[in-house]
């Protein structure tokens, strides 16, 4: 996840955003900004695969 992230920061950087805000830098999902008719299936498989989620959102 933390591969993932640091890939998808660099595209969006790319067309003028600063950061994903689903991810974290560490890994981490920050669950709040996941679509809600995603979100429970993110949230199940991060459970599955032992990745970390996190209701925190960016300030």
């Amino acid at each position: 996840m933390a591969a993932t992230s640091a890939l998808t920061t660099g595209l969006i950087q790319h067309f003028g955003y600063p950061e994903t805000l689903q991810t974290t830098s560490d890994g981490t999902i920050r669950i709040r900004y996941w679509d809600q008719g995603y979100s429970q299936r993110v949230q199940k498989w991060a459970e599955a695969c032992s990745v970390q989620v996190t209701q925190e959102t960016v300030s």
